[in-house]
Protein backbone atom coordinates (compact mmCIF):
# COMPACT_ATOMS: atom_id res chain seq x y z
CA UNK A 1 0.00 0.00 0.00
CA UNK A 2 1.52 3.32 -0.94
CA UNK A 3 0.36 6.69 1.02
CA UNK A 4 0.82 10.42 -0.57
CA UNK A 5 3.88 12.05 0.96
CA UNK A 6 3.14 15.87 1.04
CA UNK A 7 5.49 17.77 -1.21
CA UNK A 8 6.70 21.09 0.57
CA UNK A 9 8.89 23.62 -0.85
CA UNK A 10 10.25 26.19 1.20
CA UNK A 11 12.60 28.93 -0.30
CA UNK A 12 14.73 30.67 2.23
CA UNK A 13 16.02 33.62 0.29
CA UNK A 14 13.21 35.79 -2.59
CA UNK A 15 14.04 35.12 -6.11
CA UNK A 16 16.21 37.99 -6.69
CA UNK A 17 13.77 40.12 -8.69
CA UNK A 18 11.61 40.01 -5.45
CA UNK A 19 14.87 41.12 -3.46
CA UNK A 20 15.38 44.30 -5.71
CA UNK A 21 11.95 45.67 -4.95
CA UNK A 22 12.38 45.14 -1.12
CA UNK A 23 14.61 47.94 -0.25
CA UNK A 24 13.03 49.90 2.73
CA UNK A 25 9.78 49.41 5.00
CA UNK A 26 6.61 51.22 4.20
CA UNK A 27 5.06 53.23 6.90
CA UNK A 28 0.99 53.64 6.51
CA UNK A 29 -0.62 55.66 8.68
CA UNK A 30 -4.15 55.19 9.69
CA UNK A 31 -5.95 57.76 9.26
CA UNK A 32 -9.40 58.93 11.05
CA UNK A 33 -12.55 57.46 9.30
CA UNK A 34 -14.99 59.56 8.71
CA UNK A 35 -18.54 58.12 7.97
CA UNK A 36 -18.34 57.37 4.60
CA UNK A 37 -16.49 54.09 3.90
CA UNK A 38 -12.56 55.55 3.00
CA UNK A 39 -9.62 53.05 2.71
CA UNK A 40 -8.04 52.70 6.46
CA UNK A 41 -4.70 53.39 4.65
CA UNK A 42 -3.96 56.07 1.73
CA UNK A 43 -1.19 58.10 0.30
CA UNK A 44 1.38 59.33 1.07
CA UNK A 45 3.24 56.56 2.04
CA UNK A 46 6.65 57.40 3.58
CA UNK A 47 9.45 55.20 3.28
CA UNK A 48 12.59 55.64 4.78
CA UNK A 49 16.10 54.04 4.35
CA UNK A 50 17.28 51.02 5.82
CA UNK A 51 19.61 47.98 5.80
CA UNK A 52 19.44 45.48 2.49
CA UNK A 53 16.48 43.16 2.13
CA UNK A 54 14.37 44.28 5.32
CA UNK A 55 12.62 41.30 6.54
CA UNK A 56 10.89 42.09 9.61
CA UNK A 57 9.75 45.13 11.87
CA UNK A 58 9.05 45.74 15.48
CA UNK A 59 7.71 49.18 16.73
CA UNK A 60 8.47 50.18 20.72
CA UNK A 61 9.85 53.39 22.53
CA UNK A 62 13.40 52.73 21.98
CA UNK A 63 14.92 55.58 23.26
CA UNK A 64 12.19 56.70 26.25
CA UNK A 65 11.12 60.10 24.44
CA UNK A 66 7.69 58.56 24.63
CA UNK A 67 7.45 58.67 20.44
CA UNK A 68 8.06 54.78 19.04
CA UNK A 69 10.58 54.00 17.33
CA UNK A 70 11.43 51.42 14.32
CA UNK A 71 13.43 48.24 14.67
CA UNK A 72 13.94 46.54 11.41
CA UNK A 73 15.82 43.07 10.32
CA UNK A 74 17.92 43.67 7.11
CA UNK A 75 18.28 40.02 6.27
CA UNK A 76 21.02 40.42 3.32
CA UNK A 77 22.83 42.89 5.63
CA UNK A 78 23.36 40.72 8.44
CA UNK A 79 21.92 43.68 10.52
CA UNK A 80 19.46 45.86 12.36
CA UNK A 81 18.85 48.85 11.47
CA UNK A 82 17.50 51.49 14.50
CA UNK A 83 15.33 54.65 13.65
CA UNK A 84 13.99 56.59 15.84
CA UNK A 85 10.81 58.80 15.48
CA UNK A 86 10.23 62.15 15.69
CA UNK A 87 6.44 61.91 16.84
CA UNK A 88 4.93 62.68 13.48
CA UNK A 89 4.86 59.58 11.47
CA UNK A 90 8.65 59.84 9.96
CA UNK A 91 11.60 58.86 11.23
CA UNK A 92 15.58 60.06 11.70
CA UNK A 93 18.29 58.01 9.91
CA UNK A 94 19.24 54.69 10.72
CA UNK A 95 21.67 53.37 12.94
CA UNK A 96 22.87 49.91 12.03
CA UNK A 97 24.01 46.99 14.55
CA UNK A 98 25.42 43.98 14.24
CA UNK A 99 23.14 40.75 14.33
CA UNK A 100 24.09 36.82 13.10
CA UNK A 101 23.75 35.89 9.37
CA UNK A 102 20.79 36.22 7.81
CA UNK A 103 18.46 38.16 10.72
CA UNK A 104 14.32 37.74 9.46
CA UNK A 105 12.63 38.59 12.64
CA UNK A 106 12.86 41.32 14.89
CA UNK A 107 11.02 41.42 18.33
CA UNK A 108 11.11 44.15 21.19
CA UNK A 109 10.82 43.22 25.33
CA UNK A 110 12.70 44.46 28.37
CA UNK A 111 14.86 41.00 28.51
CA UNK A 112 17.35 41.54 31.58
CA UNK A 113 14.76 43.35 33.47
CA UNK A 114 16.87 46.69 33.18
CA UNK A 115 13.72 48.89 32.33
CA UNK A 116 15.15 49.34 29.01
CA UNK A 117 13.82 47.51 25.64
CA UNK A 118 16.47 44.68 24.23
CA UNK A 119 16.55 43.15 20.20
CA UNK A 120 15.91 39.61 19.58
CA UNK A 121 17.04 38.52 16.33
CA UNK A 122 16.05 35.97 14.73
CA UNK A 123 18.73 35.02 12.32
CA UNK A 124 17.90 32.13 9.75
CA UNK A 125 21.36 31.01 8.62
CA UNK A 126 23.57 31.24 11.74
CA UNK A 127 24.68 28.25 13.54
CA UNK A 128 21.42 28.40 14.35
CA UNK A 129 20.97 31.21 16.78
CA UNK A 130 18.88 33.87 17.79
CA UNK A 131 20.57 36.89 18.68
CA UNK A 132 19.82 39.26 21.60
CA UNK A 133 21.16 43.01 22.24
CA UNK A 134 20.64 44.62 25.30
CA UNK A 135 19.80 48.49 24.91
CA UNK A 136 21.43 51.31 26.27
CA UNK A 137 18.21 53.35 27.01
CA UNK A 138 19.05 55.90 24.33
CA UNK A 139 17.94 54.26 21.26
CA UNK A 140 21.67 52.16 20.76
CA UNK A 141 22.55 48.48 21.99
CA UNK A 142 25.41 46.80 22.88
CA UNK A 143 27.18 43.81 20.91
CA UNK A 144 25.01 40.52 19.95
CA UNK A 145 24.93 37.61 22.10
CA UNK A 146 24.16 34.42 20.33
CA UNK A 147 21.96 31.81 21.52
CA UNK A 148 21.63 28.11 19.84
CA UNK A 149 18.30 27.36 18.58
CA UNK A 150 16.88 24.58 16.12
CA UNK A 151 17.30 24.81 12.46
CA UNK A 152 16.67 27.90 10.33
CA UNK A 153 15.47 30.30 12.86
CA UNK A 154 13.09 32.39 10.85
CA UNK A 155 10.85 34.16 13.64
CA UNK A 156 10.85 34.96 16.78
CA UNK A 157 8.47 36.30 19.55
CA UNK A 158 8.57 37.35 23.18
CA UNK A 159 6.16 36.69 26.43
CA UNK A 160 5.88 35.30 29.53
CA UNK A 161 5.37 32.10 28.44
CA UNK A 162 5.46 29.93 31.86
CA UNK A 163 4.65 32.45 34.44
CA UNK A 164 8.04 33.15 35.90
CA UNK A 165 8.00 36.68 35.54
CA UNK A 166 10.36 36.94 33.05
CA UNK A 167 10.43 36.59 29.19
CA UNK A 168 10.58 34.03 26.85
CA UNK A 169 11.87 33.61 23.61
CA UNK A 170 9.44 31.61 21.08
CA UNK A 171 11.57 30.37 18.13
CA UNK A 172 9.78 29.58 14.82
CA UNK A 173 12.39 27.15 12.81
CA UNK A 174 11.51 26.37 8.79
CA UNK A 175 11.81 22.86 8.09
CA UNK A 176 13.57 22.06 4.56
CA UNK A 177 11.64 18.13 3.24
CA UNK A 178 13.75 17.14 0.45
CA UNK A 179 12.05 14.54 -1.76
CA UNK A 180 14.32 12.12 -2.95
CA UNK A 181 13.87 10.34 -6.23
CA UNK A 182 15.22 7.05 -6.07
CA UNK A 183 14.64 3.29 -7.64
CA UNK A 184 12.34 1.07 -5.10
CA UNK A 185 13.51 0.19 -2.78
CA UNK A 186 15.55 2.87 -1.61
CA UNK A 187 18.66 2.78 0.57
CA UNK A 188 18.02 2.22 3.79
CA UNK A 189 19.45 5.30 4.59
CA UNK A 190 16.93 7.16 1.76
CA UNK A 191 13.66 6.66 3.84
CA UNK A 192 10.55 8.37 3.38
CA UNK A 193 8.68 9.53 5.99
CA UNK A 194 5.32 7.70 6.62
CA UNK A 195 2.05 9.56 7.67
Amino acid sequence: MSRAVPHVTVSRVPPVSTLARITSPLLLLALTASVQAHPLFSAPFLSFDTGNSPYSVAIADLNADGRPDLAVANYSSNSVSVLLGNGDGTFGAKTDFGTGRNPASVAIADLNADGRPDLAVANANSAPAVSVLLGNGNGTFGAKTDFGTGSYPFSVAIADLNADGRPDLAVANAVLLLELACEEPCPEHHHRPSL
